[in-house]
């Protein structure tokens, strides 16, 4: 299973855990917030009152399913429609337009066909992706960074520049007035949508982030000559790289 939706993992409770911007007093969503509240519920900093647009993204949700249970091909599709089609209890909404929702159903053929009926295979199967939707989550603990930190403007110009971390994935990093921003030239990266402003807040020296919606980390590398070459977003399991660009 491999989790990069439009829509919101939810758990069993309804209770929405990963892929939505967080309440803004901190608590769970419930996953009929979001849902009666479409589109303006997607929106980074929603509340009931908001009316802000909506962001376009790329996402899709690549899962495989195998069994040892001996099936033909019909019977291997229905498998697939079922699991997919349950998915929707996780994932919510699913295999939307801004979604490339893929599928594999496989079987090694070793048990003999009746030894369990087909409803309850394809049953159980759903049950076992909505786990693996469930552990695609990672574990992040505790964002909690250093207050009241100030960084020289004289480092803060070291690192102005623009950083691609893919072809059209780029951010560009403006010093001025003693602060950082970050602007995504090419399309919505993290918490920064394309061609607008963010204003990061300095955690340490090389440490920065941005203090709103999924607080995005950004740490520059600083090589032993002093010179930055490249940036790590959210350092962790699923730290995203960024080569430094020339201008």
């Amino acid at each position: 299973m491999v989790v990069n939706a439009s829509g919101s993992i939810t758990d069993r409770n309804g209770n929405v855990v990963k892929c939505s911007w967080p309440p803004p007093s901190g608590s769970a969503w419930k996953i009929a917030d979001l849902m009666t509240n479409v589109p303006l519920s997607r929106s980074k900093g929603w509340s009931p009152a908001s009316s802000a647009d909506v962001p376009t993204h790329r996402n899709t949700t690549v899962s495989l399913i195998v069994t040892n249970a001996q099936l033909d091909y019909a019977g291997l599709r229905r498998l697939a429609i079922q699991v997919h089609t349950s998915m929707a209890r996780a994932i919510q909404p699913f295999s939307t337009f801004d979604d490339g929702d893929t599928l594999f159903a496989a079987t090694t053929d070793y048990v003999p066909a009746g030894v369990i009926g087909a409803l309850d295979l394809d049953t159980m199967a759903g049950e076992v992706m909505w786990d693996a939707i469930l552990a695609s989550v990672p574990a992040e603990p505790a964002f909690n960074p250093a207050k009241g930190v100030v960084v020289s403007e004289d480092r803060l110009r070291t690192y102005a520049g623009t950083y691609a971390f893919a072809p059209d994935a780029r951010l560009r990093v403006d010093a001025s007035g003693g602060t950082l921003s970050v602007t995504a030239l090419d399309r919505t990266v993290f918490d920064f949508p394309s061609g607008l402003t963010a204003q990061l807040v300095p955690a340490s020296n090389t440490e920065f982030y941005f203090d709103r919606g999924q607080y995005t980390r950004l740490n520059f590398v600083v090589s032993t000559d002093g010179t930055v070459g490249s940036m790590i977003l959210n350092p962790g399991p699923w730290a995203q790289f960024g080569k430094r660009r020339p201008n």
